[in-house]
């Protein structure tokens, strides 16, 4: 395979010098068939990365947590450690299933994570880049111009939402300490990493129930009525087919159903089930794997996954080249800004999930917080994990402190902790499945500010006039033809001009997202007031109090000397910005 691309690349480097002479689309192709990744390396290089992204892969699939207090029993990731890291209050038990799946996974790849930096910054630089980082920031900045700054607009964008950020990491930290004690810390503590909602902290949806503003309001979670319904993940999957189908798109063909993996298989094979989308590149077969269970979580994610495969059907007939989305965020934002409107509690009620439509202020606050819960706090999450790549891709990490270096981005940008000590044995980055399996993590940074740009352009297509949030153009073909028209370009265009087509801008921006959680802000500063919260917010950005080390001050002491984030120098990305006080 590497021989082959090889030639490919060899045979487009012939007209690179007289790219003028041909039209644009013919050598943006050549363009993109000079670029070999991996395929590059010398074989016997190549071979030992395939090697080594083998193992890594291997040991996380079959990463297991043993419980001596269930008889030594061992569980895999889904659907056992999954439900867990979801629906347990118990911090001792959380806390046990994270470190040990960091010890079964993240600390078994931390030589295994030494090669894969040396061969792909090696095969990087072969390709024409600094280093493994570079090559993957140029999904966005080979269509950008010459002055403008990926990474500082990635860091400007983390500055619009920090304010909002902080008022939600201030009222999760109030709400928890209810649930979890001294293991809160509400003088400028940071949040355990633990204990937010999943097993990597990366979204914090699962601790709704937890934190919800009204309890006796509208549940917006229908996990009840997809089980007295009699749901399965294939009929889920065909609720997510319908919602492009309502919109004019393409529906997923037999091939999709028929070769699709929509749940764990019954006959004792291990798999991978981390849910991914597949493009078999024959014009026809398009697939997803995921292990579902039946629930509104899972639901949404075959929406997510759906998305991808309508990406793949709208630009299936256009070259080879052109076969991927404008950029990477573009390919995620796409599945996650359908799910953004089959969220809402109208398409919930439409499709029959919802027995009554609520339509009150409450129940609008408690959809939002959730909402916040998945997309808002998930942002520091991401560009936090890119920034520790991109700075150990970089060589600018020692390989002695990676995990130290890892932890203070954590306290610095999201105000997490870890929850029980890490030393230089761990490498807890490879225990998310982005890390150990080679994706760039920032698709999912950028895609949560893309998906609210095409979300207010599908709505204003169907000339919704009432607030963002309560937005669904499910059925709605003039949005559906704004869409199509926009994924069947693929890669053909530069993003910016796909951005155009849709969104009526050229840049990613995080003005539609602010405007979506705007009514949630305003909640936010009255809760705050209401709880007289104002010397709670924000959090040390050192994280200096730990879970594992002393008990939480008395409450009379909360607030004294803290300083809210907001008002704090912060300087990452090489960029020192202050944010203003709110």
């Amino acid at each position: 395979m590497a021989a082959f691309f090889n030639e490919i690349n060899q045979n487009a480097s012939k007209y690179l010098d007289d790219l003028d002479l041909y039209d644009e689309e013919i050598a943006r192709q050549l363009k993109f068939m000079t670029s070999l990744g991996d395929s590059i390396l010398e074989s016997d290089d190549f071979n030992k990365l395939k090697g080594v992204l083998s193992n890594m892969s291997r040991t996380y699939a079959w990463g297991e947590v043993c419980f001596p207090w269930k008889d030594d029993k061992c569980f895999l990731q889904d659907p056992e450690l999954t439900s867990i890291m979801a629906n347990s209050d118990n911090y001792t038990e959380r806390l046990w299933v994270w470190q040990n799946w960091r010890d079964n996974t993240g600390r078994k790849m931390r030589a295994q994570y030494v090669d894969y930096v040396t061969y792909k910054n090696k095969a990087a630089k072969l390709n024409g880049y600094d280093d493994y980082g570079a090559y993957w920031r140029a999904n966005y900045e080979n269509d950008m111009k010459d002055d403008e700054d990926l990474e500082a607009d990635m860091w400007q964008m983390y500055m619009d939402i920090l304010p909002l950020y902080e008022k939600l990491h201030t009222y999760v930290r109030y709400r928890l300490k209810d649930v979890y004690g001294d293991k809160i810390n509400r003088n400028g503590g940071c949040l355990p990493a633990n204990i937010l909602g999943d097993m990597w902290g990366r979204f914090w949806t699962n601790m709704y129930s937890l934190v919800v503003p009204y309890p006796d309001a509208a549940n917006v979670d229908v996990t009840d009525a997809l089980l007295a319904q009699g749901y399965t993940p294939e009929r889920m999957s065909e609720l997510a087919d319908d919602f492009f189908v309502s919109m004019g798109l393409i529906p997923a063909p037999q091939e999709y159903w028929d070769e699709s993996m929509l749940e764990r298989p019954d006959d004792g094979r291990q798999v991978e089930c981390h849910a991914t989308a597949w493009d078999f590149y024959n014009q026809k077969d398009f697939r997803i794997r995921m292990c579902s269970t039946v629930n509104m979580d899972d639901m949404m994610t075959l929406h997510h996954e759906m998305g991808h495969i309508q990406y793949y059907l709208q630009y299936k007939d256009l070259p080879v080249a052109f076969r991927d989305g404008a950029n990477e965020g573009f390919h995620e934002a796409v599945g996650e800004l359908i799910a953004l409107s089959a969220a809402t509690p109208q398409h919930l009620y439409d499709v029959g999930l919802l027995d009554e439509l609520p339509d009150d202020y409450e129940s609008d606050m408690n959809f939002l917080l959730k909402q916040a819960l998945t997309m808002v706090a998930t942002l520091p999450f991401s560009i936090g994990l890119e920034k520790w790549r991109w700075e150990v891709f970089r060589e600018e990490i020692p390989y002695e402190q990676w995990t130290e270096k890892f932890w203070e981005l954590k306290h610095n940008i999201l105000g997490v902790v870890e929850p029980a000590p890490r030393t230089e044995k761990d490498l807890d980055p490879p225990a998310l499945y982005h890390v150990a399996n080679d994706f760039s993590f920032l698709r999912y940074y950028t895609r949560t500010f893309i998906q609210f740009q095409f979300y207010e352009a599908l709505c204003a297509a169907k000339g919704w006039e009432g607030e963002l949030y309560k937005c669904d153009f499910y059925n709605s073909t003039e949005a559906g033809k704004v869409l199509g028209d926009m994924l069947s370009l693929g890669k053909s265009k530069p993003w910016p001009e796909a951005m155009m087509a849709i969104a009526g801008t050229t840049k990613m921006e995080s003005r539609a997202f602010l405007k979506y959680f705007e009514p949630l802000d305003k909640w936010l500063n009255n809760q705050i007031a209401e709880n007289d919260l104002f010397g709670e917010l924000g959090w040390d950005r050192e994280c200096a109090w730990k879970p594992y080390e002393e008990a939480v001050p008395p409450t009379d002491d909360i607030g004294a000397g803290f300083v809210s984030t907001a008002s704090t120098l912060v300087t990452l990305f090489g960029v020192s910005l202050v944010a203003l006080m709110m």
